[in-house]
């Protein structure tokens, strides 16, 4: 006979963890940011975020939240 409650490696994967941002970036991460800030297009940006942001309020199908 089995025991019903020992954890299996797969029921410790589906544990609930508390939400995070990820790893925090490298000191050299955040350098390299730093130094390609002023070479960011912030007009592409915009168009893009705004196009995307309409097109995921109109999903249609399996993604679409009633």
């Amino acid at each position: 006979m089995t025991d019903s409650n020992s954890d299996t490696s797969e029921q410790k994967a589906d544990e609930f963890t508390e939400p995070s941002g990820g790893p925090t970036p490298t000191p050299e991460e955040e350098r390299a940011a730093e130094r390609s800030k002023d070479d960011v297009d912030l007009d592409k940006v915009d168009e893009h975020y705004r196009e995307m942001n309409e097109k995921g309020a109109n999903v249609k199908g399996e993604g679409n939240v009633s």
